[in-house]
């Protein structure tokens, strides 16, 4: 699978040059990727991630599945089996009376079998995390809204998508649901599928992404793997973004002298630069010193 965008804009209401959400972008995903996409309120994002689904078409430039043009009706017919979306709170977007049902939903429309839709639903609940026996036949709104997040999300997963796209999946989730959820993301694309995550989280898109695309204005301000990303501390900064806190962390302590490598954006990457800093040969003094140096001042 391969998507394309070449030479994408869009503009919402008048041909005004303030009313562009997109301007100008190509980008290209190849199949595997794990593309995360950050950038300030008002930046493009959700406008980008609907032009990758087809769900809105460009006002100019072209948006391509595998050479296929996505404005094209004929292209569109089974995308919704190539191509799903989760958008922000997808929770929102339950309706039926079950649990079951709901999940069933995309696969029904897909005209899989009725065993075979009963297995991938019994696969997925498994997989995020919700025993069959016990929540199959609950109304989905009965539940918590962690446990609905992940029934939404599992009525995209019942028909694997070859391109999962997600605007702010982890929002108002708990550190364990943010957790628990991400996982399930991760081990989806691990499985050989291409993911898209929207996300204010730089954490979170530092953990599970390989590319991250910086959105200013509707154009493309950046792009490049998370270490390239986030290397950029001044120019995120200039729009309003930051870098994940353990690298925040890092470069503080390098401010103060300490030899820290680039690009430390998990803690247990800070704190295996750290302790490897202090094994070395007076590593532990220079360490010391810099901090009390600090906290001198």
């Amino acid at each position: 699978m391969q998507l394309v965008l070449d030479a994408v804009s869009y503009r919402y209401g008048s041909a005004a040059e303030d009313q562009y959400a997109i301007r100008e972008l190509s980008f290209r995903l190849d199949s595997g990727d794990f593309c995360g996409i950050i950038g300030h309120s008002g930046s493009g994002k959700s406008t980008l991630i609907q032009l990758m689904a087809a769900l809105i078409h460009p006002s100019s430039g072209r948006v391509l599945l595998d050479g296929l043009d996505l404005a094209l009706p004929k292209h569109r017919t089974k995308l919704f089996t190539r191509i799903g979306v989760a958008f922000q709170y997808p929770e929102a977007q339950l309706f039926a009376p079950t649990v079951f049902e709901d999940i069933a939903f995309a696969a029904r429309n897909a005209q899989l079998a009725s065993a075979d839709i009963e297995r991938r639903v019994r696969h997925w609940m498994s997989v995020i995390g919700l025993d069959y026996d016990r929540y199959a036949h609950r109304s989905p709104f009965e539940l918590s809204g962690g446990e609905q997040r992940r029934v939404a999300l599992a009525g995209i997963l019942v028909v694997e998508p070859e391109l999962l796209i997600l605007d702010e999946p982890t929002a108002g989730l708990d550190p364990a649901g943010r957790r628990r959820l991400l996982q399930v993301i991760d081990n989806y694309h691990d499985q050989g599928h291409t993911v898209v995550m929207v996300s204010h989280s730089m954490e979170d898109i530092a953990q599970v992404t390989n590319r991250i695309l910086v959105l200013k204005d509707g154009y493309q301000y950046l792009q490049g793997s998370p270490q390239e990303i986030f290397s950029h501390h001044v120019e995120l900064h200039e729009i309003n973004l930051g870098v994940p806190a353990s690298e925040s962390l890092a470069a503080s302590l390098r401010e103060l002298g300490i030899p820290l490598p680039a690009s430390l954006l998990s803690v247990d990457q800070l704190a295996d630069a750290i302790a490897e800093l202090r094994a070395q040969p007076s590593g532990s003094q220079r360490v010391g010193r810099s901090v009390n140096t600090r906290m001198e001042v």
